[in-house]
């Protein structure tokens, strides 16, 4: 697999620049580099549920609290991906900084990466039932989630759920890692937020806006807009009457 390094905002714009005329490339932020390509309900932790059961009950009682309602399974899945129900969809997106997102944030002390994949194949969601189909494949789901459309979203169907993507990769598919280096990762979450990539943007609910405030609210955060984490001199200009200095 071929692995880039980034330690700059600039490094990154680099790497992706050169996805761009291939639009079947998707991206997923990884949190930790020690993590599989493997959806949620494929981990060993989901590993005694008995599927069917399990999401048949989730059903029942998430239709009370959707006025989009689901057509069919593939539209289910979607929607309980979504709204956190271990399914077997792992999230990608079409834009690159949504995935460094998911990968920068939270912070911790270690590196953590994108991967870009170029899937050569997508699923006809009309010709195959998810219980028939074998193996990893693109899904491109509706807009059952708001969510869904603000990130850009797109999924891998696993079946069986614990298929690792790269053994399901088509001869023709590639897979890259894109590592965001420790020393870097903290102040990408500042550039992506300057070009509105954040939970405000990503999850459009009150939810998402009371977590982006608490964020944004935080002393660091705003010593980092401030002055970039440095003590530097003010320089403030008191503003005319009836003007705001901001």
């Amino acid at each position: 697999m071929i692995t880039h390094e980034v330690q700059s905002f600039h490094d990154f714009h680099d790497i992706i620049h050169g996805y761009r005329r291939d639009r079947r490339w998707i991206f997923r932020g990884h949190n930790s580099l020690s993590w599989d390509l493997v959806p949620k309900i494929g981990r060993e932790e989901y590993n005694i549920l008995e599927r069917n059961a399990y999401f048949e009950s989730f059903k029942r009682r998430a239709i009370e609290f959707t006025a989009i309602q689901p057509i069919d399974e593939w539209d289910w899945i979607a929607f309980a991906q979504h709204h956190g129900l271990p399914t077997p969809l792992l999230d990608w997106s079409y834009n690159p900084l949504v995935a460094a997102y998911f990968a920068t944030y939270p912070f911790s002390q270690a590196d953590c990466c994108v991967y870009a994949f170029r899937p050569v194949n997508a699923l006809t969601t009309d010709e195959v039932a998810p219980e028939t189909f074998e193996g990893v494949a693109k899904f491109v789901p509706r807009g059952v989630a708001q969510r869904i459309v603000r990130q850009g979203g797109i999924f891998t169907y696993h079946n069986p759920p614990q298929t690792k993507l790269e053994d399901g990769l088509k001869s023709n598919d590639r897979l890259e890692k894109i590592v965001i280096k420790e020393s870097y990762r903290q102040n990408m979450v500042f550039d992506l937020d300057r070009y509105c990539v954040n939970e405000m943007t990503l999850f459009p609910d009150i939810d998402g806006l009371s977590r982006y405030m608490a964020w944004s609210g935080r002393s660091d955060v705003r010593s980092y807009w401030t002055n970039c984490g440095k003590k530097e001199p003010d320089l403030t200009v008191e503003a005319p009457a009836g003007l705001r200095s901001d």
